[in-house]
């Protein structure tokens, strides 16, 4: 969102996930990152749906990762911010809650 400083945005993600532990990814190389969601409007369609996007730089490179989550109709960007956290997890695409990482 336009306007909000990194530490405010971290914030809000914090928030919609559930606390700062619950935005956690297992990378490739087994590492964790702390991933975002990004909200974004099908080209052309603004107003119809927005896609939600699942979204950490891999570890040790300096390449962003992106996985699509789910799709919703445009509402309030905390409650779609919640829904796609909700999502994520349920898809098992977050990395299990208490779960250690690498090297620990």
């Amino acid at each position: 969102m336009a306007g909000l400083s990194q530490a405010a945005r971290r914030i809000e993600q914090d928030e919609a996930a559930g606390g700062s532990s619950n935005r956690l990814v297992t990378c490739a190389d087994g590492h964790q990152a702390t991933a975002s969601i990004a909200l974004r409007p099908p080209p052309g369609r603004k107003g119809y749906k927005v896609y939600a996007y699942l979204r950490w730089l891999e570890h040790g490179t300096s390449k962003t990762r992106e996985r699509y989550v789910c799709s919703m109709p445009p509402v309030d960007r905390n409650r779609m911010l919640a829904q796609a956290w909700s999502q994520a997890k349920d898809r098992g695409l977050l990395t299990p809650e208490g779960q250690p990482p690498i090297g620990s």
